[in-house]
C-alpha cells in the first residue's frame, strides 16, 4: 500500500509532489482544487478528508495523517529510495530546522501573507517589505550570504519547498534579490526539477 499525497499545482502542495517524485517514493497523487474544496478526479469534498482544508496532506499506510510541510516533507526525504534529505543524526536537525524556517517565515508570514482575503493596499505595501526581509534572512542564515548553491550539501526537501514559495514572488510583485534569484534559477534548472514539473503537469 502506498502513500496518499493530496496536492495541488501550484501551492506548496506542489514542493510535496516534486520532493516525492524525485526521491522515487511510491505514492498516489490525488489532486484538490482548493477553491471548490473538492477533488479533482471525482468531486468528493475535500473536507471530509481534511478538515483543515490545506494541501499537501497525507496519509501514510498505517492510517497516519499528515497536514504540515515540515512533517510531510521529513518523510519524503526519511523514506525515499533515492536522496532527498538527510535521514537521521545532526543533518537530520539541520533539514527540519530549515524546514520550520521556510514554513514560518518565508511561507506563513512572507510571501503567503498575500493570498490572504483581506489584505489592503496599504496593507500590501507592509507585506512586500516585510517579505523582502524574510527572503534576505533566509539568504544570510541558510546560504551564507548567497555563497552557498543549497541548504545544505545537495538538493533536498528544503530547498524544494523555498523553490516553491520563492516561485510566487513574481505574482505578488515582490522583486528577489540577484542572491535569491540566482539560487531559484540554479534549482529551477536542475533536470530533476525540470523532470518533476513535467510529471506535476501531467498528473
Amino acid at each position: 500500500m502506498s502513500v496518499k499525497l493530496y496536492y495541488d499545482q501550484v501551492s506548496s502542495g506542489a514542493a510535496n509532489y516534486i520532493a516525492a517524485h524525485i526521491g522515487g517514493l511510491q505514492f498516489d497523487g490525488i489532486e484538490v482544487d482548493r477553491e471548490e474544496h473538492k477533488l479533482k478526479a471525482t468531486g468528493e469534498d475535500y473536507y471530509a478528508i481534511n478538515p483543515k482544508g490545506n494541501v499537501p496532506f497525507m496519509e501514510l499506510p498505517d492510517g497516519t495523517k499528515l497536514a504540515e510541510n515540515t512533517a510531510t516533507l521529513a518523510y519524503i526525504a526519511k523514506h525515499s529510495p533515492k536522496d532527498v534529505g538527510p535521514r537521521d543524526g545532526n543533518d537530520f536537525l539541520k533539514l527540519l530546522n530549515a524546514l520550520g524556517f521556510i514554513t514560518s517565515e518565508l511561507h506563513s508570514a512572507g510571501l503567503g501573507v498575500f493570498f490572504g482575503p483581506s489584505l489592503t493596499e496599504n496593507g500590501k505595501v507592509r507585506a512586500k517589505e516585510n517579505a523582502k526581509a524574510k527572503i534576505q534572512k533566509f539568504v544570510k542564515v541558510f546560504l551564507d550570504n548567497g555563497k552557498r548553491k543549497y541548504i545544505l550539501d545537495r538538493l533536498t526537501v528544503a530547498d524544494i519547498y523555498a523553490y516553491i514559495i520563492l516561485s510566487w514572488a513574481p505574482y505578488v510583485n515582490v522583486e528577489l534579490s540577484p542572491e535569491a534569484q540566482r539560487y531559484y534559477d540554479n534549482i529551477r534548472e536542475q533536470p530533476e526539477i525540470r523532470d518533476a514539473h513535467k510529471k506535476l503537469a501531467e498528473a
